[in-house]
């Protein structure tokens, strides 16, 4: 388990920022780093997704955003050398 956490600019989910527990950075395949406020992009998380996942996941994570509700879905992560893994999210708009 992991905790993720999103600002979302202009109601727009890509151009927001995001910050990972140390649990979420490995499930990314990224060094483990203490939960920092919005110390990354949005776009550095969606490049470990895998590219035929990115569209769905933004769609869905956009969807939640406009509605104000909650979301669950699961997809395929890249690790930096390359091995595939799948995560499930569970995400709350607040």
């Amino acid at each position: 388990m992991a905790t993720w956490e999103a600002r979302i600019d202009r109601g727009n989910f890509i151009d927001g920022g995001m910050a990972w527990s140390a649990s979420g950075a490995a499930m990314l395949g990224l060094p483990a780093q203490p939960l920092t406020p919005l110390t990354h992009d949005v776009r550095q998380f969606l490049r470990c997704v895998h590219p035929d996942d990115r569209a769905h996941v933004i769609a869905v994570m956009q969807d939640g955003i406009e509605r104000r509700a909650c979301c669950e879905l699961e997809f395929r992560i890249v690790w930096p050398d390359g091995a595939l893994h799948w995560v499930a999210v569970r995400a709350r708009v607040l």
